[in-house]
């Protein structure tokens, strides 16, 4: 029987791997949205502009339907490296007020899943998990 520090890991391991297979499923997805409103060949995609970031997160916020907590993670997890400012996230996610992504984000925080990494800038806590993970 494995012990519950095992299953943490494996459980890490696992939401690795589908953040990975997420990103890649959002950048296909951008890609051929690209392709279809263009009319052009498909091209290799350069990493994602906030316009792409934008449109695949309200897809997956719209059919998920989840918490405004988890959408504001989302976004921040979309680009793991970027610091976010608050602007940026309204952006994405008009329908939630700027004052509200402010509480979200520090409650984020407080629960580790994000980082303040300056004045009004934001990041994911989620490349330092990749780093545990795949440091075994």
């Amino acid at each position: 029987m494995a012990s519950p520090k095992q299953k943490l890991e494996q459980a890490a391991e696992e939401l690795v791997e589908a953040k990975l297979r997420l990103k890649a499923a959002q950048e296909k997805f951008d890609v051929l949205y690209r392709q279809a409103v263009s009319g052009s060949k498909a091209k290799r995609s350069s990493p994602g502009t906030i316009q792409e970031t934008v449109r695949t997160t309200q897809i997956i916020n719209a059919v998920n339907e989840i918490s405004a907590t988890s959408r504001i993670e989302n976004v921040l997890d979309s680009d793991g490296n970027k610091s976010w400012n608050y602007q940026e996230i309204e952006k994405i996610l008009p329908d939630i007020p700027k004052t509200s992504i402010r509480a979200l984000l520090y409650k984020l925080k407080n629960s580790g899943k994000a980082l303040k990494v300056g004045r009004g800038l934001w990041k994911s806590t989620q490349p330092a998990l990749v780093k545990t993970v795949n440091s075994k």
